[in-house]
């Protein structure tokens, strides 16, 4: 067995420095490799020899761009891949939102900028097993070191990572296991087993080779284990099978005792409502989850496209709130489909269609495509119908596994319900209309019926938020990150997607609306109320049962606001 190099700190760190009275007590504050009581080498060789050598420090991937590290052809290949979500997801401490990489090492600055960590961990734990997991949080539990959990990153609010933290890595957790006849007080079917660390592109892959179909997202290179499914999970068959929160049969997690426990409807039912929608990376660290699967079978598929050129603004906007009109139909029958419109062109699709064939879908979308016909509107139209999920993923978002989104976007999001698509049907066109031609962002609207219907009645009861069981849309404004502009201009038009772009899908719909969690805004005010609604207080208290010292830490997740970032990045304790 290799010893964990002497030198544990990579060469690249900037040692922090900070006025001593301007920082809070450290008592009350996670330790920072600055601080005296940061554990010494020979603590940190102990725990890399616990877990067998997988102990890694941190060195982002864009350290060969900068000082004495620079390779220049090396550099050139981060920087073509910067924005590709695999790159990110083979690094353990690699994050792959823009606004959280902070410039602190990166392909677009010179040379001679300094390599610092920033918000990544200083050492990550690249998990193998339940005693990795168990060995990390005893670590960081005895030598108050910030814990973090990441899977594969795909994660817009900072919570897969931290200024001086400890990251486990359940990444490599990738086992799948074809349950054809699990039994429980719950459900008796078809499942499917599989470790934290699967991909979508290989949930789909198993599941297609057992006939089955299971709950994913859009992306084939998220994580379906980790924050997606623990956050809800919306997807491509949300209109058909539900959330994959509602698919859930048990998890195996790991306390913040050390202990791994099974967590079903049955057993720790209070832990399994939790995870199944409450938000990842507070309550435990997941290492396995057991789902519910589907008898596979006909999906048709469609994208439909025109450019702007020859459409007038007014006839645009018109088509808009006809879309509107036809949604309902559409996603009570199953259907799950997304649109944006840009400053030149109009896209709707993939439209994912269980059970429809290909004449079928065309009846289905006649009643949008009629009235494009009648304004003049040329429009390209492509429709299919696939024999299984795995064939219609890989033509409409894959190929896997790179699929077709990059890793260079920021958002800020609202659930739309279903009655104000008629109620306030002019504001939702006035406000597409507003963000659309007067801002760096524009909208991409995913609509879904996700309602607790017969045909989607979850596994057992979760801690969804139960505004999304009332929605018809989820409207994502969306900013495309420029790295090949000054960063100051890309906060700038961060800040106008924050200050001026979300208050408008706030404005447009009245009240609580919510939104999800895995894909909103940074600096969210409301937190608690938008991800949470009427559950975040007993989701507070399991949190405390669970983890009473608040091991487990997230930025916007259960609990958070007991804790704050000081100035020099180090987590700190509230004064109550």
């Amino acid at each position: 067995m290799n010893k964990f190099p002497s030198k544990l700190l990579p060469a690249l760190v900037v040692m922090i420095l900070a006025i001593a009275w301007s920082l809070p007590s450290q008592s009350s504050c996670r330790y920072l490799p600055t601080d005296t009581e940061w554990p010494s080498d020979v603590e940190w060789n102990g725990l890399n020899d616990t877990v067998s050598g997988h102990l890694m420090a941190t060195e982002p991937l864009a350290a060969v761009c900068h000082g004495d590290k620079f390779q220049a052809s090396r550099c050139k290949g981060v920087k073509d891949e910067w924005i590709s979500p695999l790159f990110h997801e083979k690094s353990p401490s690699s994050l792959l939102a823009p606004y959280y990489q902070n410039q602190s090492c990166d392909p677009f600055t010179p040379q001679s900028k300094p390599c610092e960590l920033g918000n990544y961990v200083v050492y990550s734990i690249n998990a193998s097993s339940t005693a990795d997991v168990a060995a990390g949080i005893k670590f960081a539990k005895e030598k108050n070191v910030r814990l973090v959990i990441k899977n594969t990153g795909h994660d817009f609010l900072g919570r897969s990572t931290g200024t001086g933290g400890l990251s486990i890595w359940t990444h490599n957790l990738r086992t799948i296991e074809f349950l054809p006849a699990y039994t429980s007080p719950a459900y008796n079917g078809t499942a499917m087993k599989m470790g934290a660390g699967t991909r979508a592109f290989e949930a789909i892959d198993a599941a297609h080779k057992n006939g089955v179909q299971v709950i994913t997202g859009f992306c084939p290179t998220v994580g379906i284990i980790g924050g997606f499914l623990q956050g809800g999970g919306s997807g491509p068959l949300a209109s058909f099978r539900g959330l994959a929160a509602d698919q859930v049969l048990e998890f195996e997690v790991v306390t913040a005792a050390g202990d791994l426990v099974v967590a079903t409807p049955e057993k720790h039912s209070d832990l399994y409502w939790a995870l199944s929608g409450g938000g990842g990376g507070t309550y435990g660290v997941v290492v396995s989850v057991t789902l519910r699967v589907f008898e596979d079978g006909m999906i048709g598929g469609a994208v439909l496209a025109f450019s702007r050129e020859n459409v007038s603004t007014h006839d645009l906007y018109d088509i808009l709130g006809h879309l509107f009109d036809v949604v309902p139909s559409l996603i009570d029958s199953g259907v799950q489909l997304g649109w944006q419109i840009t400053k030149t062109s109009f896209e709707l699709g993939p439209v994912t269609a269980p059970g429809f064939t290909v004449h079928g879908l065309r009846q289905a979308l006649e009643p949008f495509t009629s009235r494009l016909e009648s304004a003049g509107i040329k429009y390209k139209l492509n429709v299919t119908s696939m024999p299984s999920y795995k064939t219609h993923f890989e033509t409409y978002l894959g190929p896997s596994p790179a699929g077709r989104y990059n890793a260079n976007a920021m958002l800020g999001s609202r659930l739309i319900p279903r009655g104000s698509l008629t109620i306030n049907r002019t504001a939702l066109i006035d406000m597409t209309r507003s963000i659309t031609e007067n801002s760096s962002t524009f909208i991409v609207f995913l609509a879904a019926n996700v309602t607790r219907s017969t045909s989607k009645q979850p596994v057992a009861d979760n801690a969804v938020l139960p505004q999304w069981r009332d929605s018809a849309i989820h409207a994502l404004a969306t900013l495309i990150w420029d790295f090949d502009i000054p960063q100051k201009e890309m906060l700038a038009r961060h800040a106008e997607l924050l200050d001026h772009v979300v208050p408008q899908l706030r404005a447009v719909v009245p009240g609580n609306a919510g939104t999800y969690l895995n894909e909103a805004e940074v600096d969210i005010q409301n937190w608690k109320d938008d991800f949470f609604g009427a559950n975040y207080n007993r989701l507070r208290h399991i949190k405390k049962f669970y983890d009473p010292n608040d091991l487990f830490y997230a930025e916007y997740s259960v609990g958070s606001d007991s804790w704050y970032r000081a100035s020099d990045g180090r987590l700190c304790r509230t004064q109550d």
